[in-house]
């Protein structure tokens, strides 16, 4: 029991004040019970590697990099079409 177990015999209700009946009203829906087995909690602790920081490290600029990445990747399609243009011009 250290791990501990879901129950089965959960019961679950309307989730808004509309879902419940008024007074003079019967229960529409009847409470179910979830059917199935137990599913075990399983407690992993991540793994963390500590480093040391270089001084390569510290001079790496990811933000730029990132920038530079992304631009490119925005750019694409512009420099497709220069290129293909120049290309027609060579076959001219």
């Amino acid at each position: 029991m250290s791990q501990g177990l879901y129950k089965t015999s959960v019961i679950t209700q309307a989730r808004k004040l509309r879902d419940y009946p008024k007074k003079n009203q019967k229960k529409k829906k009847k409470e179910k019970k979830s059917t199935g087995t137990y599913m075990p909690i399983t407690l992993e602790k991540p793994t963390v590697e500590l480093v040391n920081v270089t001084q390569d490290m510290k001079s790496f600029k990811a933000y730029d990099k990132l920038c530079i990445k992304h631009i490119n990747e925005l750019r694409i399609g512009a420099r497709m079409r220069k290129a293909a243009e120049a290309e027609n011009e060579e076959k001219k």
